[in-house]
């Protein structure tokens, strides 16, 4: 294995060429299937969320209501 990486280190190899070992060394560490999942499954997270009051919305104390509605 040692040998292998150190074949491919002393390769001489274009940009095109390292991206693609860069994008497989990188899909080996994190696995077919889960780059499969990250790619299929979204659940909608906190990028489409709006949200309905910002900071500053509430009283500090939470017994009053805020200056401007």
């Amino acid at each position: 294995m040692k040998q292998h990486v150190q074949a491919i280190l002393e390769k001489p190899m274009n940009r095109k060429e390292f991206l693609g070992y860069i994008g497989a060394a990188l899909l080996a560490v994190v696995g077919v299937s889960g780059m499969i999942k990250a790619l299929l499954h979204h659940d909608g997270g906190s990028s489409n969320r709006s949200v309905a009051e910002g900071y500053g919305a509430a009283a500090y104390g939470g017994t009053e209501k805020p200056l401007f509605s």
